[in-house]
């Protein structure tokens, strides 16, 4: 089962390898009530940098396989997305 120390280890990889300026888990796994069969959720705020988010989205994944085997469930937003998307309501 994976461990806050493995959560802080995929957050320092991802900021310093794409300049996530936030990593923010969600999900199951946020909220302490995760199992082994749970999957990470994890929403990185970045610059898109002209990027296609799926692109990102696969580089990211090729970037963690190696340091962890739970599966990963990947949202990625601009800043701008992000900001906008926050203030809606029953966002995450």
């Amino acid at each position: 089962m994976v461990i806050d120390k493995e959560i802080e280890l995929l957050k320092n990889k991802l900021a310093k390898k794409f300049g996530a300026k936030q990593i923010i888990v969600f999900g199951s796994r946020a909220y302490g009530n995760s199992d082994q069969e749970s999957d990470i959720d994890l929403c990185v705020v970045t610059e898109l940098k002209n990027k296609r988010k799926i692109d990102l989205i696969r580089e990211i994944r090729q970037e963690l396989v190696d340091l962890i085997s739970s599966p990963l469930d990947i949202l990625v937003y601009s800043e701008k997305e992000f900001n906008e998307r926050a203030g809606l309501k029953n966002t995450f």
